[in-house]
């Protein structure tokens, strides 16, 4: 007989009375608990998702999720941080201001560290100071919509500084941002007055009073002009700086020495005919509020740039104290919206206000914050967070083919091994104990 260089090995039956359920029911066993580690381990595949949130989505869990690495693949939920870039344009979570990235640095032992860039990870902006707001006024340096809505216009700039923890240390970022009523780019497009009350008064605030700024700047140069004609102004400049330190009481709000200079720098230019010699009007401790030290501008001057500070520093999640979160200060600032708004309807020339003055945002209050309707809201500040979009890798389970012969394979291995394990001990001890079983 021909004898191949292959061979195969003769069997019998296990002369074992256990054997056989024992087999059957290990194998069940077996074969769930196989399953149920196949699917941890090659179930799960990673799918790419954009948040606005890392914190929320790495938090959420499935039943694999605290699983050692090595027993579960893809199970566990990651983000990336998002690099902010010194130049660029954001919102924070609170969607009122957009917000340019000036400078970031980290104050060292000797000189400031500069960083171009900053890897940010939702991490929350913290005591944030405004150094300087300033007021720039402007006649016919505007579009031809801007000057048929108003005769003159104002942008307000807020110098802001922030910190931001990473895990590499502290950051300083430093933030501007702007807030013109008549102007193309919108603000406060996240607008909410049951959501958001607090930044909704902030803006209804901005918008009145920036109505009646823009209109108390136009009756003042109209007057200065009407008396003397080399007063005739085209622009204007004014700078505020706020309390360096933290604000403790509402009472400091509300002080006419609020500010720390109590005189704001500012600056007016008057025409020029012949376009050479240019006289510009300065604003210092000797000489006063000039040259309008009669007009109203002063006081709505001072009385916007507070709201502006108290609705820039709530965007950024500061609220203490804060005009827009503090009832008795929020109605001593609104007490003036009814009269605002009344003048600027009946176009009152005191005002210089016509049927072109209309500008202000639907939507808004038209009265003031009183005791009595104080329950409609409920004032409040929300931490503030850079408003980015985060690329994350979540865990999604295989679809039901897939994930049936991926287990299924994985299973036929494993049982496969452990049959032979079981096979090799079970020969191991039964031929020791019955010496018969060696041979047929």
């Amino acid at each position: 007989m021909y004898e191949s260089i292959f061979s195969y090995g003769l069997s019998r039956p296990y002369p074992f009375q256990w054997f056989t359920p024992a087999v059957f029911v290990g194998g069940i066993i077996a074969t769930a608990l196989f399953s149920f580690l196949n699917i941890a381990a090659t179930g799960y595949e990673m799918v790419t998702v954009e948040t606005p949130n890392p914190n929320v989505t790495v938090a959420e869990k499935n039943f694999f999720t605290n699983w050692p690495s090595f027993m579960a693949a893809n199970t566990k939920p990651s983000c990336e941080s998002k690099i902010l870039g010194v130049s660029n344009g954001y919102y924070t979570n609170n969607t009122a201001f957009s917000y340019r990235l000036e400078s970031i640095w980290q104050n060292a032992e000797d000189v400031p560290r500069y960083f171009g860039d900053i890897p940010y990870y939702n991490n929350a902006l913290h005591d944030c100071k405004l150094p300087t707001i300033e007021i720039f006024f402007q006649g016919l340096d505007r579009s031809a919509l801007q000057i048929a809505r108003q005769q003159w216009g104002a942008e307000l700039k807020a110098d802001i500084e922030c910190v931001v923890d990473i895990p590499e240390g502290s950051r300083i970022v430093k933030l501007t941002t702007t807030y013109d009523l008549n102007s193309a780019v919108d603000r406060f497009p996240g607008r909410d007055e049951k959501s958001k009350p607090s930044l909704w008064w902030g803006e209804s605030l901005l918008s009145w009073y920036y109505i009646k700024l823009t209109s108390d700047i136009y009756m003042a140069t109209r007057n200065a002009a009407a008396a003397d004609v080399n007063k005739k102004t085209y622009k204007g400049y004014m700078q505020y700086i706020p309390p360096f330190g933290p604000i403790n009481r509402t009472e400091d709000i509300t002080s006419p020495k609020f500010f720390n200079n109590t005189t704001p720098g500012c600056f007016f230019v008057p025409w020029s005919d012949d376009g050479i010699e240019r006289t510009v009007h300065f604003c210092t401790p000797e000489t006063g509020l000039q040259p309008f030290a009669k007009s109203e501008l002063w006081a709505t001057a001072a009385t916007i740039t507070k709201i502006f500070h108290s609705t820039v520093l709530l965007d950024l999640g500061q609220s203490n104290p804060n005009i827009l979160v503090d009832p008795k200060l929020l109605e001593i600032f609104s007490k003036n919206i009814t009269a605002i708004a009344k003048q600027q309807a009946a176009g009152d020339d005191k005002w210089g206000w016509g049927n072109n003055i209309q500008v202000q945002k639907p939507g808004l209050a038209y009265g003031p914050f009183t005791s009595a309707n104080a329950m409609n809201w409920k004032l409040s500040a929300q931490p503030s967070v850079v408003s980015v979009t985060y690329l994350c890798q979540v865990p999604h389970l295989k679809g039901t083919s897939s994930l049936v012969f991926s287990v299924l394979i994985a299973d036929f291995v494993l049982l496969q091994v452990l049959w032979k394990v079981f096979i090799l001990l079970v020969d191991y001890f039964a031929i020791r104990r019955h010496a018969d079983m060696a041979s047929c």
